[in-house]
C-alpha cells in the first residue's frame, strides 16, 4: 500500500558514515527517526531498486576518489524513478565547487551537509533535513 510508506515515514541510510555521526545517529535515533548504516554501496543500490521510500547520506570523503560518489549517485538516480529514494551529500571539508557539483548538476535533494561544526549542529541540521523532506512517521510496533 503506498499510504502506508508515507504513514510511516521513511528509513534514513548513512553510507560510509563518519564517526562523528556515531552520536548524531544515537540522537537521530532518539528523536524516532528509523537510521541505519551501511558500507556497502553495492547491496545498498539493490535494496534502492526495491525500497525506494529512504533517503540516503553520502560520506563522500570515504575513498580516495569522490568522482565514485558523483557517478555512483548519478548512476542510481538514473535507474531509479523520480519516486526514488532522496540522496544527501556528509563531508568534513566546505568545498564550494563540490556543493554546486551535487546541488546543483546532480540535484541532490537533502542538501550538502559539512560535518565540521560538531555533533550538537551536525544532529540539528539532520534533524531539520529530515523533517523537511517528511521522514519520521508513525511507529508500527510499540
Amino acid at each position: 500500500m503506498a499510504d502506508e510508506a508515507s504513514i510511516f515515514g521513511k528509513k534514513v541510510i548513512f553510507l560510509n558514515p563518519h564517526s562523528v555521526l556515531d552520536e548524531v545517529i544515537h540522537i537521530l535515533a532518539a528523536s524516532e527517526f528509523e537510521v541505519y548504516t551501511t558500507t556497502d554501496q553495492a547491496k545498498l543500490a539493490r535494496y534502492l531498486k526495491k525500497n525506494r521510500n529512504c533517503l540516503v547520506f553520502v560520506n563522500i570523503d570515504e575513498g580516495d576518489n569522490e568522482q565514485l560518489w558523483r557517478t555512483w549517485i548519478a548512476s542510481l538516480r538514473k535507474d531509479i524513478p523520480v519516486d526514488g529514494p532522496g540522496f544527501g551529500v556528509l563531508t568534513m571539508l566546505p568545498d564550494n565547487e563540490k556543493r554546486e557539483a551535487y546541488l546543483m548538476n546532480l540535484g541532490v535533494d537533502c542538501g550538502f551537509i559539512t560535518l565540521k561544526q560538531g555533533t550538537k549542529q551536525a544532529a540539528e541540521t539532520l534533524v531539520n533535513m529530515l523533517e523537511a523532506n517528511e521522514a519520521r512517521g508513525r511507529r508500527r510496533f510499540v
